[in-house]
């Protein structure tokens, strides 16, 4: 349940409006797992029709643009989708909310990727809707490829943690940034919520300074049946399948592939 006083998408969504963010990003490399599945279901995207959402500085258009024969990248952020542009100007590159997903119809997608838990900047409601649209806009035997913060991982919801570097030089920065962490760590945690199937949780991103979805692979594979598609991998941060019933402790995001069967 969303607090009254507070819009929990739009003030997420804000944490990437800054410009400095967008550079850093723009050099940011593809995640172990990322990588992993990226090469396993080339077929799956190579000639074919790509959506990618979240896509913020085109840290992923760089691996899709050679292969896809159609490629659209959406984000919410000015300055994310403007170094997006800038670096990459041959591709599709649009300002949409992920609330506005069913807008892009009727065009379809053989593989949809939404990477980085950018689906858990959304409330349960509103999530659950994000996924349906994905669902809705895929074609058939298309993938569909999401991660998913890990209620499990053994530092979700943890407060922030005072860790000296081995340099003395560095130490007033690193009090300082925990001071920082710690200040946005009490005002967001005013707005955690927690429900049996998932939690609106503060954690480490950018200084403490946002409440993200969190969830379990049980939960999330209801989710995903729910919205009509069928579970084909689950993989965790390093890039393993994580089999039913594995461990995922170690796994901050876990990252489900789909498949729309008709």
């Amino acid at each position: 349940m969303e607090h009254p006083s507070f819009n929990l998408i739009d003030h997420n969504a804000r944490i990437f409006f800054r410009p400095k963010l967008a550079s850093w990003y723009a050099g940011e490399p593809l995640a172990a797992a990322e990588a992993i599945i990226l090469i396993r279901h080339r077929e799956a995207f190579a000639g074919k029709s790509v959506l990618d959402i979240g896509v913020g500085s085109g840290r992923t258009t760089r691996y899709f643009l050679p292969f896809a024969a159609s490629y659209l990248g959406t984000d919410i952020s000015p300055p994310m989708l403007a170094q997006c542009r800038k670096d990459w100007p041959a591709a599709e590159i649009a300002g949409l909310d992920m609330r506005d997903l069913a807008k892009l119809a009727p065009r379809r997608f053989d593989f949809i990727l939404a990477t980085s838990g950018v689906l858990d900047v959304l409330t349960h409601e509103v999530r659950l809707k994000a996924l349906a649209d994905c669902a809705a806009l895929l074609a058939p035997q298309g993938l569909f490829v999401f991660s998913v913060h890990n209620r499990h991982y053994k530092k979700a919801g943890r407060p922030p943690r005072l860790e000296f570097s081995g340099s003395a030089i560095r130490w007033p920065l690193t009090v300082a940034r925990f001071v920082r962490d710690c200040i946005n760590h009490r005002k967001m945690k005013a707005f955690e919520h927690r429900e049996e199937d998932y939690a609106l949780l503060n954690d480490v991103v950018h200084g403490f300074q946002g409440v993200f979805y969190y969830t379990d692979r049980a939960t999330q594979t209801r989710q995903i049946e729910a919205a009509g598609l069928a579970l084909i991998e689950v993989v965790g941060d390093d890039g393993r399948t994580l089999k039913a019933g594995e461990d995922d402790r170690e796994d901050g995001l876990v990252y489900y592939i789909c498949e729309k069967l008709h």
